[in-house]
């Protein structure tokens, strides 16, 4: 338990500051207290170190679901090339709901047209899964990590079974029969792919391993995401999955709850969530 100060340790030193007075009233004052309080920021007037916007949201309360949800969407998905970003027709897409693990009783499916396209009426509030193949591509499960309260216009990344075989060239000798792989777009804050995050499966064992992608390989030295925001975790158990995401200075940033099965890619944003 603390006690009646907060303590600050650095360097092998201790710095006791009594938590009822003022440190500050602004960053200058932060500087000039000494190189222990170096870069600190002037926050409710104390010195600390000031958060990062790209995950400022974490220290948000949790968001409350909407009340005016519409009773339908309309959901427009868009099926493109991830190598040549070109409309790929031709591919079955599946809504799915997530108890349904085999896809058995889609609520809606269609096939792209010439420009990739698929437009479907979905229940405002779904927060089911989509699943996509044809022969020549890799089937996929993707999960959002967000229910769809809106109209919606997604891009969704088609890998050719080519393709997929040259990632997972990557990875020879290291792959286990029978299990899956899980691809995670980690986003921050405000959307954007983020860097720092080091992945997970709760359900994995020794033979579970994230990789990182940068510059378009995923380099066994890269520890966490880079600019993209991609990470692939192979050889994951099939069935429910916990996707984990934690920051670099340890702190939780989100999960996702995905399927996974043998055969299919399973595909999931990773987004902050506020605790």
């Amino acid at each position: 338990m603390w006690g009646p100060g907060l303590v600050l340790s650095l360097s092998g030193c201790s710095l006791a500051v009594d938590a009822g007075r003022e440190q500050c009233s602004s960053d200058g004052d932060c500087a000039r207290l000494g190189p222990v309080f170096e870069g600190s920021a002037c926050l409710d007037s104390l010195c600390g170190t000031r958060p990062d916007p790209a995950w400022a949201c974490l220290d948000e309360a949790v968001a409350v679901a909407p009340l005016n949800t519409p009773r339908q969407i309309r959901f427009t998905a868009r099926l493109v090339d991830v190598v040549f970003q070109t409309p790929v027709p031709n591919i079955e897409l599946r809504v799915c709901e997530r108890l349904d693990a085999e896809c058995q009783m889609p609520i809606a499916s269609s096939v792209s047209d010439q420009a990739g396209e698929v437009v479907l009426t979905l229940a405002g509030g779904f927060t089911g899964y989509l699943r996509w193949q044809s022969p020549d591509t890799q089937p996929v499960l993707f999960f959002f990590n967000a229910p769809f309260i809106e109209d919606s216009v997604v891009t969704l990344g088609v890998v050719s079974a080519r393709i997929m075989e040259g990632f997972d060239a990557q990875f020879e000798g290291q792959i286990v029969q029978d299990r899956a792989v899980v691809v995670v777009y980690a986003q921050n804050c405000s959307g954007e792919p983020a860097a720092g995050v080091r992945v997970g499966a709760l359900e994995g064992d020794a033979s579970t391993r994230a990789f990182y992608e940068a510059d378009g390989l995923f380099p066994p030295a890269q520890a966490e995401t880079a600019g993209t925001g991609v990470a692939r975790i192979i050889n994951v158990p099939t069935g429910n999955v916990s996707i984990t995401g934690t920051l670099s200075n340890g702190r939780e940033m989100g999960i996702s709850r995905v399927l996974t099965r043998t055969g299919f890619a399973t595909l999931t944003i990773l987004s902050p969530q506020p605790r």
